[in-house]
């Protein structure tokens, strides 16, 4: 296909060209001369058409079996970490367990900067925690919450406040936990993937017990459930594409 475009492209110039040089006579001569050259290379290179829409065909199915696979990677990957998190709460003493995922929004139109957002996308509670917050935060702006923007959790693997220490930060946050007996102390960790931080850990307490050691056990494995099936996806996806440069030699 590319071979056939470059002689197309070849042959459109020399036309204009001989329609500065010759005039238009010769160049409508030279022209029937050409459709009759193109048309036998169309038919000794098969149904062009044909094979421009088996080419797109290809791609879409391509395309569509990947997100197939995204989605039963991270549909089993969630699934991992809920578990995890359900098994580990009551190790940690904490009542309730949130996981912010940041994501790219819409940009700047001047800038093409693109704002930053997060999702609340898993929450494990005690019986005891009378409210579920989780429909309520998706496509939020990070921007609004100066505690996660903050270097003591920005920069910090792991962090930790008391309620009042977060309202006086962020009365944004503050409000989003819905204040009550059940959160007085909270515990960020921050999820990497090489080397970016792909999500936030919170880890809400109603009292100083904070076993920081079972926090951080934790959140480890939820960061490495997380790096081992994206390293599964982009290795099953190499071998994939290995094996289709294969067949196509």
């Amino acid at each position: 296909m590319k071979r056939f475009w470059g002689v197309f492209k070849t042959i459109f110039e020399w036309i204009s060209s001989k329609l500065k040089k010759e005039g238009v006579r010769h160049t409508i001569i030279s022209t029937i001369t050409t459709l009759i050259i193109i048309g036998f290379f169309i038919a000794y290179n098969g149904n062009v058409v044909e094979k421009i829409r088996n080419q797109l065909t290809e791609q879409v199915e391509e395309q569509n079996e990947i997100h197939q696979e995204q989605y039963l990677a991270s549909r089993e990957m969630y699934s991992s970490i809920k578990q995890i998190l359900k098994a580990q709460r009551p190790v940690t003493r904490a009542d309730y367990i949130l996981f912010l995922e940041y994501h790219n929004g819409s940009e700047n139109i001047a800038t093409g900067y693109q704002f930053c957002k997060f999702d609340v996308t898993l929450e494990v509670l005690s019986d005891t925690v009378p409210y579920i917050i989780i429909d309520d935060f998706r496509d939020e702006n990070l921007y609004k919450y100066d505690i996660l923007l903050s270097d003591q959790v920005a920069k910090s693997k792991i962090s930790s406040f008391s309620l009042e220490e977060v309202q006086s930060i962020d009365r944004n946050l503050h409000h989003m936990l819905n204040p009550n007996d059940h959160t007085q102390y909270i515990v960020f960790y921050n999820v990497e993937h090489n080397g970016m931080v792909a999500g936030t850990l919170m880890f809400l307490f109603k009292d100083k017990d904070i076993d920081y050691r079972s926090v951080t056990n934790c959140a480890h494995d939820v960061e490495n459930i997380i790096n081992e099936s994206i390293e599964r996806h982009d290795r099953a996806l190499m071998e994939k594409k290995h094996k289709k440069n294969k067949s196509d030699k």
